[in-house]
C-alpha cells in the first residue's frame, strides 16, 4: 500500500513540473540526434572550463577527456588552443558517432581528437602521458570512481591539472530518469522502486525509449536499482579524493539555480557549506587538482 501511495504522488508531481530546468533541460533538448547532442557537450564544456577558470589553460597542451561521449567536449578543447586532444569514453556507440560527427564538423582529420575506446578504470596509456586530464559530466556514471581518478593521476605529469566536475546523487535531478520523471530530488523524496514501477508505466504508454536515439537510451526494463548513475554524493567523492594522492588546489560546490538566484544568491551558496545540506544543494561538484612531483 505504501508503494502504491508513492507511485500516485510520483504520478501528480510529474504532471505539475511540465519541464525541467537549467543544465538538465538543456540535456533533455539535446537528445533529439548526434548533432544536438554534440553541440550540448561542447557548451557544456564551455560551461565547465568558465568554472576552471583561472586554473585552467589548455594552450598547446595535450590533454586527455575522460568520458568524452560523442566528441562535443573534445572540440571546444581544441578550440581553446590544446595541441593535442585524446577522448577516451567504455562506449563503442559513443565514438561510432562522435567519428561520423567530426567527419561532417571537421573535414580535416588533424583537427579532431583521437577517440580510445577503453575502460577509464584502466587506460591504456603511459604514465604521465598527457598535461592535463578532464572530466565533466561523467563521474557520476563510472563503476570505480577512485580508480579512475588514479587513473588520471597517473597518466597526468607532475605539476600539471586534474580538472572533474559532476552533479552528485542528490541534486535536483542526480537519478538522471528526467526522460520520464521531470520533478526535482525524485531520489530523494521517493524509492528507488516507486521511481523504476513508475518510470515503466509512462514507457509503456509513451514508449520514450524508443523514441531515444541509440546514443541516449537507458533501457528500464528488469532494472532494480537506478541505471546509468552510481550514487555518488558528495561526501563519496570527498572520500574518494582523500584517499588520493592528487594536491587539491581548489573544491568547489556550486550551488542549485545559483544562476537565475538574484537575492537568493548568498543564501543558496550558504547552504552548500553545511554538511547536510550541501549534499541537496549542491547542483556540481567542480575540482582542480595538481599531480605532486
Amino acid at each position: 500500500m505504501r508503494i502504491k501511495l508513492q507511485e500516485k504522488l510520483i504520478f501528480l508531481l510529474n504532471r505539475l513540473f511540465h519541464r525541467l530546468y537549467g543544465s538538465f533541460a538543456e540535456l533533455a533538448a539535446a537528445k533529439t540526434g548526434a548533432e544536438a547532442y554534440f553541440q550540448w557537450e561542447f557548451e557544456q564544456a564551455e560551461r565547465s572550463y568558465s568554472a576552471f577558470r583561472p586554473c585552467i589553460n589548455l594552450q598547446d597542451k595535450s590533454v586527455l577527456d575522460v568520458g568524452c561521449g560523442l566528441g562535443g567536449k573534445g572540440l571546444f578543447y581544441l578550440q581553446k588552443g590544446a595541441r593535442t586532444v585524446t577522448g577516451l569514453d567504455i562506449s563503442q556507440t559513443n565514438l561510432r558517432i562522435a567519428r561520423s560527427c567530426f567527419a561532417e564538423r571537421q573535414p580535416d582529420s588533424s583537427q579532431r581528437p583521437s577517440l580510445v575506446v577503453a575502460d577509464a578504470a584502466a587506460m591504456p596509456f603511459a604514465d604521465n602521458s598527457f598535461d592535463t586530464a578532464i572530466s565533466t559530466y561523467t563521474f557520476e556514471h563510472l563503476a570505480n570512481p577512485a580508480r579512475v581518478l588514479g587513473e588520471m593521476q597517473r597518466v597526468t605529469k607532475p605539476g600539471d591539472g586534474v580538472f572533474i566536475s559532476f552533479p552528485p546523487y542528490f541534486s535536483p535531478w542526480g537519478a538522471h530518469l528526467t526522460d520520464w520523471i521531470r520533478f526535482p530530488w525524485c531520489q530523494v523524496l521517493f524509492s528507488e522502486k516507486a521511481l523504476l514501477d513508475v518510470a515503466r508505466a509512462i514507457e509503456e504508454t509513451e514508449h520514450i525509449h524508443a523514441s531515444l536515439p541509440d546514443f541516449a537510451r537507458i533501457d528500464l526494463a528488469g532494472a532494480v536499482e537506478l541505471p546509468h548513475v552510481n550514487k555518488l554524493t558528495v561526501g563519496g567523492f570527498e572520500r574518494v579524493l582523500r584517499a588520493s594522492p592528487l594536491e587539491v588546489v581548489s573544491k568547489t560546490y556550486r550551488p542549485v539555480g545559483v544562476e537565475m538566484a538574484g537575492i537568493l544568491r548568498p543564501v543558496l551558496s550558504f547552504a552548500t557549506k553545511i554538511p547536510l545540506l550541501r549534499e541537496v544543494f549542491t547542483s556540481s561538484v567542480v575540482l582542480i587538482s595538481r599531480k605532486l612531483g
